[in-house]
């Protein structure tokens, strides 16, 4: 029995369906999770304002604090304060008036105050003003601490009523710990070392002691890592070096916490006294001093090069495998930026981010004499490319568990920072960044994808509001509590239809960030596992 025609107007509607579907949700995208930004925050800026320093404080909020330009003239510097909670609405704002030549240097927050670090100039030394401000009353306690030492800062964090700050005395590492309640600043001994180099300076709140990571030089100039370990009152309580097989130099560490049976350190390190590394170690450290170092070279890790373009990761591996035939190791030079060692389900994940300086041409003086060398002839820095992050899974023994990496390859900075976040949730791992105007994502269960990059626009107040140019903004990213972040920056706003803003208007901006998974895909993906 032949079949009835099909009518032109019911195949009108089926293409449109079937072409709204494809669009919407594209063939093989899987979205395990979503990015939900359930609240902003926007102050607007005049062109001559200052730029907005934000302090994540926890489940207390968000403290922001910015100089006055109208108030600060010759005699003092006027800081405005806000404190918002965690739907940011204001909770109370506040004022501070410091002396006329100070900078802004740091801050940290500790048992419900958020501490302001500022520097005055005094001759060949700088002395601190530290200013302890109540979260919830917004009352301000002020502390000048005279320095007689020339302490190029680079660390600075808070343990009990220990504020300690670190950096360089004549290029050599030095810690200070002022006493908040004997208000005495003394120098940490036995760190001021020659060829060394401050890796960290952790407090653990929990065992109430703070740990200070250098690098250190073995009797035969090998490079590799020393840590001191102080309790509450800055006594030294444990000290080791970790001792690297011959041929391997550690360039790059950091601590776990602390337990009861081992101390673990993950970081980088070379065949050679060199800047570039060749892959990542883990130590651990017992209680007795016995010590056991894992190492693992680039081309060992299963992601590494994951980041790669199909074709050039392809030769890479092809490369590694003819190594290994002939019974060697492929070698990777790297420069690593290696920032954290997180916690996650009893073991711990490395994270790291790969870079390189980017130079460029200088061009040619028109009174340029060949005779003479000019100074606008040559190269310079024109900012640090990043290219990946990577994360590194091991146990509570120093095993390698599994890697991963993320593709971030569009940023270059001015100057090195963390730009990758991570928050690891009992089924998986969010790694996010942000980048003009957006938040870059992947999902990853270990060394397995599941969700892969991901871009999500920074939400704006009004439906009306327009970004058009996103890159002429800052947007920068935090970690906040539990599974929450924020995004804050500077953007300019032209909102749609308002003659009066079609210039733009410029605003401070902060959006409250949280990943929520879909049960069911997790689910999918954990049979799949299975």
């Amino acid at each position: 029995m032949p079949k009835p025609p099909v009518s032109p107007v019911f195949m009108k509607h089926l293409y449109t369906t079937i072409l709204c579907l494809l669009l919407l949700a594209p063939f093989g995208t899987t979205v395990l999770a979503q990015l939900k930004q359930p609240a902003r925050l926007e102050l607007e800026m005049r062109e001559e304002d200052e730029e907005f320093y934000v302090v994540p404080a926890g489940h207390d909020g968000v403290f922001v604090h910015q100089q006055d330009r109208k108030e600060t003239n010759y005699t003092k510097t006027v800081h405005t304060l806000y404190m918002y909670d965690t739907t940011l609405n204001e909770r109370w704002k506040s004022r501070l008036e410091i002396g006329a030549r100070v900078t802004y240097r740091g801050y940290e927050y500790a048992n419900g105050n958020v501490f302001l670090l500022f520097t005055e100039t005094r001759n060949r030394t700088e002395d601190y003003h530290l200013f302890v401000i109540d979260a919830e009353t917004s009352f301000i306690r002020g502390y000048k601490i005279q320095n007689e030492m020339p302490l190029e800062l680079t660390e600075f964090t808070v343990l009990e009523g220990l504020v300690l700050v670190g950096g360089y005395v004549n290029y050599r590492p030095a810690v200070f710990a002022y006493d908040l309640s004997k208000e005495v600043l003394r120098v940490l001994p036995g760190l001021y070392l020659n060829n060394s180099e401050l890796l960290e300076l952790k407090v653990s709140p929990e065992q109430k002691t703070f740990t200070v990571l250098y690098t250190d030089q073995t009797p035969d100039k090998q490079k590799t890592i020393g840590s001191k370990t102080y309790n509450e009152l800055g006594e030294l309580v444990f000290e080791y070096r970790l001792k690297p097989e011959r041929d391997k130099y550690l360039l790059y560490g950091r601590t776990t916490s602390f337990d009861d049976e081992a101390v673990h350190i993950a970081g980088t390190y070379s065949n050679s006294n060199s800047k570039y590394s060749r892959g990542v170690f883990v130590a651990s450290i017992a209680t007795d001093g016995s010590q056991r170092i894992n190492y693992y070279d680039y081309g060992e890790l299963q992601n590494f090069f994951s980041y790669m373009k199909d074709k050039r990761q392809k030769r890479v591996q092809e490369r590694i495998k003819r190594r290994m035939a002939q019974g060697k190791k492929a070698k990777f030079n790297y420069r690593l930026l290696v920032h954290d060692v997180i916690e996650n389900n009893g073991n711990h994940i490395l994270l790291a981010e790969a870079f390189y300086p980017k130079y460029a041409n200088r061009p040619a003086s028109p009174y340029f004499d060949s005779s003479r060398p000019s100074a606008y002839q040559g190269q310079y820095l024109e900012g640090y490319k990043y290219t990946h992050a990577i994360m590194v899974g091991f146990d509570t023994k120093g095993k390698l568990l599994w890697d991963n990496s993320f593709e971030i390859s569009e940023v270059t900075t001015y100057q090195l920072d963390k730009l990758v976040h991570v928050q690891p949730e009992q089924d998986y791992t969010v790694l996010l960044y942000s980048f003009e105007g957006a938040v870059k994502s992947k999902i990853i269960r270990n060394d397995r994808v599941l969700e892969d990059k991901n871009e999500e626009k920074i939400a704006l107040q009004n439906s009306t509001d327009q970004v058009p140019n996103p890159e002429y903004g800052t947007t920068k990213l935090e970690s906040w509590y539990g599974p929450y972040f924020f995004a804050y920056g500077t953007q300019r706003i032209r909102t749609s239809g308002s003659p009066a803003l079609r210039q733009g208007r410029k605003v401070f901006y902060i959006n409250k960030i949280v990943y929520q998974a879909d049960e069911a895909l997790l689910e999918n993906a954990r049979s799949d596992a299975r």
